[in-house]
C-alpha cells in the first residue's frame, strides 16, 4: 500500500493437495480487507505429481515420479475462492512468468526437485524489477531437511540463482 500498489500476486508453486493453496486464500482475504490491497493468490502444478527424475541432483533416493499428485483436481477447482487461480502446466517446459499481471509480494516453492526450482528461478531472473517488490519474499519447503545440501535440490538451485545475477 505504502508503494501505491493496487493489487499484488502471491504464488505457490507445488500446490499438492492444495492446503497451502487455499491457506494463502484465507490469509489474503484478510490482507486485503486490511489493506485494500487486491491479492491475486496463484497456483502453479502440473497435477500429476512429480516428474520424473532428471538426475541425481532431484534427490532419485528420496522421490519418485507421480509423488504428491493432486488426487481431486475438480473438488479444488470448485472451491477456489475468486481471488485465486490454479494453473495446469509443466514448470520446466512452460514459461509461468506469463500468468503474472501484477508484481509478485511471495512465492512459495515446494516442487523438490533441483531441476524445477531451476526452472523457476531461470524464469523469475528474467522478470523485470517493477514486477517485483523491493522486498518480494521467497519460502523454500525442502531447504532444511537433514538429507537436503548445496549440492542437490532446491538448495542447489537456490545457490546458482545467487551467484548467476548481480541483484
Amino acid at each position: 500500500k505504502r508503494l501505491g500498489l493496487t493489487e499484488i500476486s502471491v504464488i505457490e508453486f507445488g500446490v499438492a493437495n492444495g492446503r497451502g493453496l487455499m491457506a494463502m486464500a484465507l490469509y489474503a482475504e484478510k490482507v486485503e480487507e486490511q489493506t485494500g490491497v487486491k491479492i491475486k493468490v496463484i497456483g502453479f502444478d502440473s497435477g500429476e505429481g512429480l516428474p520424473p527424475v532428471l538426475d541425481y541432483r532431484d534427490h532419485p533416493e528420496l522421490y519418485v515420479t507421480g509423488d504428491f499428485p493432486l488426487v481431486n483436481r475438480e473438488k479444488l477447482l470448485s472451491i477456489l475462492p475468486g481471488n485465486t487461480k490454479l494453473i495446469f502446466l509443466d514448470l520446466i517446459q512452460t514459461d509461468w512468468t506469463t500468468h503474472i499481471n501484477s508484481p509478485i509480494a511471495f512465492m512459495s516453492v515446494d516442487v523438490d526437485y533441483y531441476s524445477s526450482t531451476k526452472a523457476i528461478l531461470d524464469r523469475l531472473i528474467t522478470i523485470p524489477s517493477a514486477q517485483l517488490l523491493p522486498n518480494s519474499i521467497l519460502y523454500f519447503d525442502d531447504t532444511i531437511l537433514p538429507n537436503h545440501n548445496i549440492y542437490q535440490g532446491e538448495l542447489l538451485a537456490i545457490e546458482e540463482f545467487n551467484k548467476a545475477g548481480e541483484l
